[in-house]
């Protein structure tokens, strides 16, 4: 079901609407349509590099005010944050972001004592344990999210749990 929250006519005569819909995740996104056709879907209006006038945003072809920008993202934004689905997605993606950066820096402890071995032995040790700040500093932020959204976790171990049994079951 989509929900129209912006319409305008352009400088052309052309009617744009501008639609929000559900996606299957629970996030929301716009529906640009124009004259009635169905012109494209895309997450939130873009800032323009170069604005000319007042348009400083587009969504597809389509300039936009700031105002106006402001009033599609802004609906798109509680759309969201009122969709516990949207919430989890989000937060999934947190929690991913989160455990890239424990495991870069992981793989960078790593890479260094490579080097390190390879130039002089007694320096690999030395350059990987350099890491050791950093890799506990992320661990802490991890554990800390996990802690403060269990959600998260929890969803991620049904989804493997449910992916097992259907690999049990193809047996």
């Amino acid at each position: 079901m989509s929900q129209i929250i912006f319409t305008k006519t352009a400088t052309s005569g052309q009617q744009i609407e501008v639609q929000m819909e559900e996606l299957a995740d629970g996030r929301h996104q716009g529906r640009l349509t124009l004259d009635g056709k169905y012109m494209s879907s895309w997450g939130r209006a873009a800032l323009i590099d170069q604005p000319k006038g007042d348009i400083t945003h587009y969504i597809g072809r389509v300039g936009l005010t700031t105002a106006e920008a402001a009033q599609i993202n802004g609906t798109l934004a509680q759309a969201d944050a009122a969709s516990p689905k949207a919430r989890l997605v989000a937060r999934r993606e947190e929690r991913r972001l989160l455990v890239c950066e424990y495991q870069g820096f992981e793989e960078a402890a790593d890479a260094a004592f490579e080097r390190g071995h390879e130039s002089d032995g007694s320096a690999a040790w030395t350059a990987k344990r350099a890491y050791d700040g950093r890799i506990e500093a992320a661990r802490v932020k991890l554990a800390e999210f996990d802690a403060a959204h269990p959600e998260v976790l929890e969803a991620i171990r049904a989804e493997k749990d449910e992916a097992h049994q259907r690999w049990q079951a193809a047996d």
